[in-house]
């Protein structure tokens, strides 16, 4: 009885704590990009994995697509105050409209992206 107690009480504070979260809204700087984020192929709903104080972070279940680039489904967007960044799993990369991939770009305003980090393939 003691233990289905516990159960009890451990699932209303997860539900609370998750519902909480979930009805917050998210700071402005945030909220500025969801349009930027709707283009590129990220649901800001379904895809959000963290949302932190000053990082967010979606892992895409479509195709992203930023400037010349398409990367494949499971591709991260990670969003912060100065910068959003996508990436893509290890094995997978982004591919460029001239047969160039990459698997870390910056992504622009205005939905263009340019190459960050290391070498490209």
């Amino acid at each position: 009885m003691k233990l289905r107690a516990i159960f009890a009480l451990t699932a209303a504070v997860v539900t609370i704590a998750g519902g909480a979260n979930a009805q917050s809204e998210p700071p402005s700087w945030v909220s500025e990009r969801m349009p930027l984020l709707r283009k590129i192929g990220v649901d800001p709903k379904a895809d959000l994995v963290d949302a932190a104080n000053y990082h967010w972070s979606w892992t895409s279940r479509r195709e992203v697509a930023v400037g010349r680039f398409r990367c494949p489904p499971g591709t991260s967007v990670d969003v912060s105050r100065s910068i959003i960044v996508v990436r893509t799993q290890e094995s997978k990369a982004c591919h460029g409209r001239a047969g160039e991939t990459e698997h870390m770009l910056k992504v622009a305003p205005d939905g263009s992206a340019e190459r960050l980090g290391g070498a490209g393939g």
